[in-house]
């Protein structure tokens, strides 16, 4: 697993105002393989685990996933 990198403090408040908001999002990951992936889904919640942050996502089952945060490369609200 590669080190955690911070994030902005602009990208952990716009998470922060999705999971108030209810908002579905399409994220595009860092897959740290040289490409990308994409994944649709509720922001849940930020939590702080062994020195990373990640967003924590409810899947269209209601799954939980965490996403460390350093891997998003871009969202939107999902339409």
């Amino acid at each position: 697993m590669q080190p955690y990198t911070p994030v902005s403090c602009r990208l952990h408040s716009e998470l922060e105002l999705m999971i108030m908001h209810e908002k579905t999002l399409q994220l595009k990951l860092n897959n740290y393989q040289e490409t990308t992936e994409s994944l649709v889904a509720k922001p849940y919640n930020i939590l702080t685990k062994d020195k990373n942050e990640f967003l924590q996502l409810k899947n269209t089952i209601g799954e939980l996933i965490d996403i460390r945060l350093d891997r998003i490369v871009s969202f939107k609200i999902s339409d």
